[in-house]
């Protein structure tokens, strides 16, 4: 599992403090630890790993299944918005499809900090407006 854990990390692009922070962890020597194997890994940081990063849990314990989780509310959500605001047909789908893939990879502050710019802009529009 050890391996398992340092192939997510990677496949994420995310150093061993990133990692660590999203799943409560917020030392990179205990990430690495995990990854080497010298540390146990505990049933509340597979179910974190697996809840943070949408990763099959099977595929995390075992190495049987696909790594990520398929979640169809989630995907089913991003077609729906992107094709409510542009249509497939528009140059940037693909280009909305992105964000909001990595907005929902992004730990809850700083989705908040996304959250709150995007109120202050649409107010500036609107005093812009009126």
């Amino acid at each position: 599992m050890n391996n398992r854990i340092k192939l997510v990390r990677e496949s994420l692009e995310l150093t061993q403090e990133d990692f660590g922070g999203r799943i409560g962890i917020m030392s990179r020597a205990h990430i690495s630890a995990l990854e080497k194997g010298r540390r146990q890994i505990t049933e509340r940081i597979i179910k974190d790993i697996c809840r943070e990063f949408n990763i099959n849990e099977e595929w995390l314990r075992t190495g049987e299944g696909e790594m990520f989780r398929f979640d169809p509310n989630y995907d089913e959500a991003m077609v729906y918005t992107s094709e409510l605001l542009l249509g497939k047909d528009n140059p940037f789908y693909d280009l909305i499809i992105e964000i909001m893939h990595t907005y929902y990879e992004l730990d809850p502050k700083s989705q908040e900090v996304i959250k709150n710019s995007i109120v202050k802009l649409v107010d500036n529009l609107k005093k812009r407006e009126g």
